[in-house]
């Protein structure tokens, strides 16, 4: 029996333990499948995390582009550390053309990432140099051509590394539309080709094409005018003058033909009419030897010579008049700008070192080059190689040579004259133009003795290119109040300041939106985009960005002094009998509240009896000024306070704002006091001014909004300013006969 039950026991406890060794194994097997799963769910989830920041800067990234013209990126430093990510073949060598750099998280709003913390060291300056950038690998990276955001790091999963939200099977060739490059808008219809703004921005009509082997396309050079100071010219035929000159101020430049006009799609020319050897007498002001044919701007074209001025600028208009660009030929104003653009503008050579000159020699680069040949029975373009060689005359195709181009453009200075829209004079009916860039045969920078119906084969023209404007912003302002009626001159940061801007369609146009509303408030300094909807006459609606750049802020006013209670200025020489009758005030201050709790009195500064004589009071019980203009909103920031007396009434203005209007009088006192009272001692302040300035007059109220207490100088009522004082240092303020009395006091400088 015992036996039987040890046996029991025994086989009892051997199939336990082979069930328990099967149980194990299988746990064993389940927890591994369990663990294996769970690092690859955890390598999806980071690559999840790195596809999601990825989608995000992207928005973030055309976000800001839209609005400045520029990505979020500090282009004077390259991130070159991308072979590993370019052996991937997630980088495009079609579109990722351009140079990479590190995406500025510090310029884009409301963002949050998973990865990119390397950015950090960025931002606190740990590393600055190229060098020690290219060695961070937690960063975002952007294509300054395409915009393809790139995680340098990369995240691993099953074997391959990731670098994007796409593989190298999903890699996009397809160009972005760029709209701006390099802060230069880029007009629909037109795409960008290469270059920059510095060397020469290129932008052609035909999507993908390049500098070097064009695809057909119409090119043209930005010419930045950054100061906005292009100036009409007062002579001159165009229509269009002012126009223009308000587009390339607004816009900061215009685009430029990078050759010489061309004509394409005829060989028909016809100069039997009245010609003499050189120059053709036309019929008509509007005429053309060229029968047929289309405008071009490309390389190795025939060049539009045989045309008078009116009928360039009528051929130019006919093919860029549209809502998005316009043509014309060159001002001489903006003629200037180029030079200016290219570092020529003070160059008083003959310019054959980089022309097609009769005293100038080159070889000839293109393949396709042809010279004009005109001869009495034949008008031809022949293949021309080779040199061109010195004192000999060769009118050649367009780009002919890369030694006549400079900052991208080319022939600027020859092969044939460039008209201009100048009147140079008027004699016995006949009018005059302005022409440029000399010729084979000329040595000048301007040439003035071409008639308006006189053409020749030595005379060409260049388009220009504008953006035209569909409606005016005739006062943009940044003001203190809503209304937009208080200019805002100098403001501290953090406290409101409002965009106001009035937009005026042009005929044709009416306004739609802007978006966001105005007025818009703002307590910073900052570019601030507003999106402008217009529509014209067949009803098709335009969107215009306008970027308002806000710049009025500051933290601190430059130097103050702080009263801690303790201390205060005498300026016992001061008779106001000079000024008592009519007399302004003005203060710049902070009054901290907490500290101010505790006295009854707090006196700015003054000199009074029964409130008379200059004072400028305030009361803490009643958290007024003069018991009348409600301060509570303005503690513990910096704010004007400026009081005017006319003989008969008190005006007090906060920030530019009147606040309140006593009637009252004033009799006069000698001398007065900064930071105290002459009486009770409670009324000493504590806290900061930076300020106090006097006029003999009462100002205006427009006087008063316009004042800037900020700046050291006086900037209205130049005439009556009686005392000007600024709190920049004792010795300072000993010179205008100020005793310091105490010793609870302290000078800032910021």
């Amino acid at each position: 029996m015992i036996e039987k039950v040890k046996e029991k026991i025994i086989g009892e406890k051997g199939v336990n333990l082979i069930s328990l060794t099967i149980a194990v194994t299988v746990i064993l097997i389940l927890t591994g499948t369990i663990i294996v799963s769970s690092v690859s769910s955890l390598k999806s989830n980071k690559l999840r995390n790195m596809q999601a920041d990825i989608d995000n800067l992207r928005d973030k990234v055309s976000n800001y582009y839209s609005q400045y013209g520029e990505i979020p990126a500090d282009r004077n430093i390259e991130y070159t550390n991308i072979e590993h990510i370019r052996s991937s073949g997630v980088i495009s060598e079609a579109v990722d053309i351009g140079a990479f750099y590190v995406i500025d998280l510090e310029a884009i709003e409301n963002v949050t990432l998973n990865y990119g913390k390397d950015y950090e060291k960025i931002r606190n300056k740990e590393v600055t140099t190229e060098e020690e950038v290219n060695k961070l690998t937690d960063l975002y990276i952007i294509n300054g051509e395409s915009h393809n955001i790139f995680y340098v790091e990369g995240i691993e999963l099953d074997g391959e590394r990731f670098y994007t939200d796409y593989t190298s099977e999903e890699v996009d060739t397809v160009a972005v539309d760029l709209r701006y490059v390099d802060g230069v808008k880029i007009p629909e219809g037109f795409y960008y080709a290469g270059g920059n703004k510095e060397d020469g921005l290129v932008i052609s009509d035909v999507q993908g094409d390049d500098l070097e082997n064009s695809k057909g396309g119409n090119q043209f050079v930005w010419i930045p005018v950054e100061n906005g100071d292009l100036e009409e010219d007062k002579e001159n035929f165009a229509t269009d003058e002012k126009e223009f000159v308000d587009s390339v101020n607004n816009n900061k430049g215009f685009y430029l033909g990078r050759y010489e006009a061309g004509i394409e799609g005829t060989d028909d020319i016809d100069i039997t009419n009245n010609y003499d050897d050189s120059w053709h007498k036309a019929d008509s002001e509007l005429w053309t030897a060229w029968k047929g044919g289309n405008l071009v701007t490309k390389k190795d074209a025939k060049i539009w010579d045989f045309i008078t001025v009116k009928k360039a600028m009528e051929v130019i208009e006919e093919k860029y008049n549209t809502e998005n660009i316009k043509g014309r030929i060159l001002s001489l104003n903006a003629y200037n700008k180029v030079l200016e653009f290219i570092g020529k503008a003070n160059d008083t050579s003959n310019f054959s070192d980089w022309g097609n000159r009769l005293d100038s020699e080159f070889n000839i680069d293109s393949p396709n080059a042809k010279e004009f040949i005109n001869e009495r029975d034949v008008l031809e373009y022949a293949e021309f190689s080779g040199i061109k060689k010195a004192n000999e005359a060769h009118l050649l195709t367009s780009g002919a040579s890369e030694r006549n181009k400079i900052k991208n453009i080319y022939d600027l200075s020859g092969n044939v004259w460039e008209y201009t829209t100048i009147i140079n004079k008027i004699e016995n009916n006949t009018t005059y133009i302005n022409y440029v860039s000399g010729s084979a045969f000329g040595d000048e920078k301007i040439i003035t003795n071409n008639t308006m119906n006189v053409a020749n084969d030595d005379m060409g023209f260049r388009v220009v290119l504008y953006i035209p404007e569909i409606f005016e912003i005739p006062n943009e302002r940044i003001t203190k109040n809503e209304e937009g009626t208080i200019n805002l001159n100098t403001q501290i940061e953090g406290t409101e300041g409002y965009i106001n801007f009035d937009v005026v369609p042009k005929e044709g146009y009416t306004l739609e939106s802007i978006s966001p509303k105005l007025p818009y408030k703002v307590t910073e300094n900052g570019k601030y985009t507003f999106t402008i909807k217009l529509k014209n006459e067949i009803g098709k609606e335009i969107e215009v960005k306008h970027t308002v750049k806000v710049d009025n802020y500051v933290t601190n006013p430059n130097y103050w002094i702080r009263f801690n209670g303790g201390s205060h200025i005498e300026f016992s020489n001061v008779n106001q009998n000079t000024f008592y009758n009519h007399f302004t005030i003005a203060i710049k201050v902070k009054i901290n509240r907490k500290e101010q709790a505790s006295k009854n009195y707090m006196g700015l500064w003054g000199n009074h009896v029964g409130n008379e004589g200059l004072n400028m009071q305030f009361k803490e019980t009643t958290t007024t000024i003069l018991g009348t203009a409600d301060m509570e909103n303005y503690y513990d920031k910096w704010v004007d306070i400026v009081e005017t007396f006319n003989g008969s009434s008190i005006k007090v203005y906060i920030d530019g704002e009147l606040k309140s209007t006593q009637s009252t009088t004033r009799r006069p006192y000698t001398g007065f006091n900064v930071g105290t009272s002459y009486l009770n001692s409670d009324r000493q302040m504590l806290g900061e001014m930076s300020c106090l300035k006097i006029w003999n007059k009462a100002l205006t109220d427009e006087e008063v909004a316009e004042m800037d207490l900020f700046k050291e100088d006086v900037n209205v009522g130049k005439d009556s300013v009686y005392f000007n004082l600024n709190l920049k240092s004792k010795k300072e303020v000993e010179s205008l006969g100020g005793k310091f009395v105490g010793s609870d006091y302290k000078f800032f400088e910021n």
